[in-house]
């Protein structure tokens, strides 16, 4: 296997997981469905780029390879499959890290929501009195501002008619 092949396998690999991982994110929820979905991905992405490494590309085989360079490539391939394990070992730890984090919101929201509730109802409680108050207020301030307004006509009025007096 060449190291392109290796770069292949690896490159299918995280190509699975980023997807799931990124239609998770999309929907804003991460399942244990998508868990399971990822890492299946990451396997059917893995056995995929195998096969195809054997089956597409030619294997190339010299007649100058030697038993040394074959163990250097199996080395290499060996620490590239390491370090997939690793990502994936990873991708478990973030998703178990994330479920914790889901699970500790929604025990939270159900111990808030009564909290809400009765924070909700109050708060409707007290507009209701302060509509009606107001009602109340806007009703007294036009019946003062009707008599303060026939008062004013008849002052008016009356100065009216004492300077016409004095003027005649």
């Amino acid at each position: 296997m060449t190291f392109d092949q290796i770069v292949l396998l690896v490159v299918a690999g995280v190509a699975a997981v980023g997807a799931t991982v990124f239609t998770a994110r999309m929907r804003r929820t991460f399942s244990k469905r998508d868990a399971v979905l990822s890492v299946g991905c990451l396997v059917v992405g893995m056995f995929a780029s195998v096969y195809s490494a054997y089956t597409i590309f030619p294997r190339a085989t010299n007649a100058g390879d030697t038993s040394a360079a074959q163990l250097r490539r199996l080395s290499e391939v060996e620490k590239s499959l390491s370090d997939l394990a690793k990502y994936v070992e990873q991708q478990k730890i973030e998703v178990t890290a994330a479920q914790q984090t889901l699970s500790a919101l929604r025990t939270e929201n159900r111990r808030l929501e009564p909290v809400v509730q009765t924070n909700r109802k109050l708060v409707q409680s007290i507009l209701v009195a302060s509509q009606a108050e107001q009602r109340t207020s806007i009703w007294t301030e036009r019946i003062i501002s009707f008599v303060l307004g026939i008062l004013a006509s008849l002052l008016a009025s009356v100065l009216f008619r004492l300077l016409e007096q004095r003027r005649a």
